[in-house]
């Protein structure tokens, strides 16, 4: 028991490491205010809440910002608007999987959590951590969001049409690409006792 545990402590911090390399290679869309960056180190999170259940899911989350705090230009905030955020979706769409093993379920269902739990972390804490700590007001916020796209005015509208869509769209696209990575490792004896409906 206490090797299974080992093994299974040393893969999740492997994986986080990888998941923290990804997580490097972010990049913004030009849809969107260049605060925002796209990154894909959900994945290999989702891997690990799919195999070993939604904690594990959440330790990769967690290791993955805590190195992230090591380059990070947010004094913090940004590493916990990404634990708050990515985990949601990552502990939802496996707790989720794990009770059910429908895998595209669990995604839509993780994805719908990711993107309250953005409108919820950013008018709560991210927007007023960064007034605080950033000293980055948050009209500066809305203005940078308003050259990409006029139709915002203020908080509400920022939310709405920056936040909400942004993240629908990174748990989407997060989605699309570990779907058919997940069935086909979920071919493989490593992974031979996952089931699943889809």
């Amino acid at each position: 028991m206490r090797d299974c545990k080992l093994r299974s402590l040393i893969l999740i911090s492997i994986i986080a490491a990888i998941s923290f390399l990804i997580m490097i290679f972010e990049f913004a869309l030009p849809v969107f205010p260049p605060f925002l960056k796209l990154d894909f180190s959900d994945l290999p999170a989702l891997l690990i809440g799919f195999s070993l259940g939604p904690a594990s899911g959440i330790g990769v989350v967690f290791i993955r910002n805590l190195l992230h705090l090591t380059i990070t230009a947010t004094m913090g905030v940004g590493e916990l608007a990404n634990f708050l955020i990515s985990g949601t979706f990552v502990f939802i769409s496996a707790y989720f999987y794990a009770r059910y093993k429908k895998a595209v379920l669990s995604l839509i269902v993780g994805t719908a959590g990711m993107v309250i739990m953005a409108l919820i972390t950013n008018l709560l804490i991210i927007i007023p951590l960064y007034e605080a700590i950033l000293d980055l007001p948050l009209e500066n916020t809305i203005l940078a969001a308003r050259a990409v796209n006029p139709a915002i005015e203020g908080i509400n509208s920022y939310l709405a049409m920056v936040i909400a869509p942004f993240n629908l769209l990174k748990a989407t696209l997060v989605s699309i690409v570990f779907y058919p990575i997940f069935k086909r490792i979920r071919l493989t004896s490593t992974y031979k006792n996952i089931k699943g409906d889809d």
